[in-house]
């Protein structure tokens, strides 16, 4: 899903008028698709963890190491653990996965609405949860 035609779609809007390429790798156990426009980056990634204990672990280690996260309640209370951090990282957990949406390589406002990294990083977040489905991750 980070790179599907969807997300790719979505990405596009969010950035425009910039026109990012696109490239995704597979590491084992680490899915990520990298949008690039010119100096500015915008990667979302997909660890599948192989059963919840270890995405949660992932998903504490992640929060251990960001810059002042804040954890999202709402999601919370709905089964997946978030949080976010003001300059563009937004993690979320569900099931064996855990996602990040890392938007702290562009530029401090992007796209036509002046997004700031953190509103691009949860815009996109929560359009791919949105989509996830019984572990369709990539």
């Amino acid at each position: 899903m980070v790179c599907a035609a969807e997300t790719r779609v979505n990405v596009a809007a969010l950035l425009a008028p910039l026109h990012p390429l696109v490239s995704d790798s597979w590491r084992n156990p680490l899915y990520v698709c990298t949008y690039r426009a010119g100096t500015q980056v915008l990667r979302i990634a997909v660890r599948e963890d192989g059963s919840h204990a270890a995405a949660l672990s992932d998903f504490d280690a992640l929060m251990k190491t960001a810059t002042m996260p804040r954890k999202i309640p709402a999601a919370a209370s709905l089964g997946l653990p978030g949080f976010e951090t003001a300059d563009g990282l937004v993690v979320f957990t569900r099931d064996d996965m855990t996602l990040r949406v890392d938007a702290r390589g562009l530029g401090p406002r992007t796209g036509q609405a002046s997004l700031a990294r953190s509103e691009v990083a949860y815009e996109l977040a929560t359009d791919v949860l949105g989509c996830w489905s019984g572990g369709d991750a990539g």
